[in-house]
């Protein structure tokens, strides 16, 4: 089941954290931008950024580039 929730960046955070807090293994992703916000937020570690987001490393990376070739 896929829920599409249109928010400002910071609340798309609080949302995606409020909803692991209640349901630990819920899919959360969080689009227009925000990688590279969050990547920046952590010093640009990858893997500070994934454990944050409760994401793979992966993903994060599949997101980056998904951004850049929007943006492109």
């Amino acid at each position: 089941r896929t829920i599409e929730i249109g928010l400002v960046h910071i609340a798309q955070r609080r949302a995606a954290r409020e909803a692991r807090a209640l349901r630990p293994t819920i899919g959360v992703l969080l689009a227009s931008g925000y990688a590279a916000e969050a990547l920046a937020e952590h010093g640009g570690n990858v893997s500070k950024t994934a454990r944050a987001l409760g994401v793979s490393r992966g993903r994060v990376y599949r997101h980056l580039r998904a951004e850049a070739a929007a943006s492109a």
